[in-house]
């Protein structure tokens, strides 16, 4: 199951894709996400890492930093997670 099905509603309109697997190997995964933002084109973007390496400051609005073991359930990366999902899915 994809996790576009497990999102709410207002959720499911948003894009999820990994998108590592269309860049180069050798770059930070920041870097390799911006090339991909770049590529697409998104409207609103929300990237979830455990490497902060090679993301810019403009960047990292978009980021949430997970932690290496413990991934969003520490509370403060999952109350970031979601003011962050929640500003995505605001009406503008």
């Amino acid at each position: 199951m994809g996790i576009a099905v497990q999102l709410q509603p207002g959720c499911k309109e948003l894009e999820t894709s990994a998108s590592i697997t269309h860049h180069r190997i050798d770059l930070p995964r920041g870097q390799q996400v911006l090339a991909d933002v770049l590529r697409r084109k998104p409207r609103a973007r929300l990237a979830i890492d455990d490497n902060g390496e090679g993301w810019s400051a403009q960047a990292m609005e978009n980021l949430v930093l997970a932690h290496k073991h413990e991934g969003i359930s520490r509370p403060v990366v999952l109350e970031l997670l979601k003011a962050k999902l929640e500003r995505l899915v605001a009406p503008r």
